[in-house]
Order: C-alpha cells, then structure tokens, then sequence
C-alpha cells in the first residue's frame, strides 16, 4: 500500500488516522491493473473495452505481446528439451 519507501512508523499512523474512506481507496489503488485474458478471462470485460478505440488498441498490443512472448518461452523449452536430449544420449553413448 506504500511505495514511497515511508517507515513502518509512518505507515501504521497513517492507517489509524486517516479516513476509512481515504484507506478503502488507496487499497483500491494499489491493486494491480489486469485485463481479461488467460486466466482471468472475461467476453464481457472484453466487449466493453472493443467499444473503446483507445483502450482496444491497447489491449490489442498486450494481446500481441502475451502470444509472442508465451510463443518464444515455448520455443525455448523445446529446443532446450532437445539439447537436453542430444546431451543425455552423448552420455549414454560415452558410458557404452
């Protein structure tokens, strides 16, 4: 809830007197911004954020990005499944 490095001391004065109001949104703030795709998946969310030209452009770049990133984390897990591979049997053929 605090990012601007304040002591514990600090933080625990503010809690007790601040407004709960005032709390309740810097909570609300804090959480992290998600959209709805992998796991959180939602059609709805997603139909309200097509509506919006800025907003979908943006979720359509952070769609982009997840599928290539996810796509290049998967070719790297199998040409490192194959390395291991190539090495297990240079082992077993020098153990032979």
């Amino acid at each position: 809830m605090f990012a601007n490095g304040a002591s514990e001391t600090d933080k625990a004065l503010f809690v007790r007197n601040a407004d709960k109001a005032v709390l309740e949104r810097c909570k609300w703030e804090a959480q992290p911004i998600e959209f709805p795709t992998g796991k959180n998946f939602n059609l709805t969310a997603q139909g309200k954020i097509a509506r919006n030209p800025k907003l979908n452009g943006l979720f359509s770049a952070a769609n982009n990005y997840e599928r290539d990133l996810r796509e290049g984390a998967r070719a790297k897990a199998r040409a490192d499944i194959e390395a291991a591979k190539k090495n297990l049997q240079e082992l077993e053929a020098a153990t032979k």
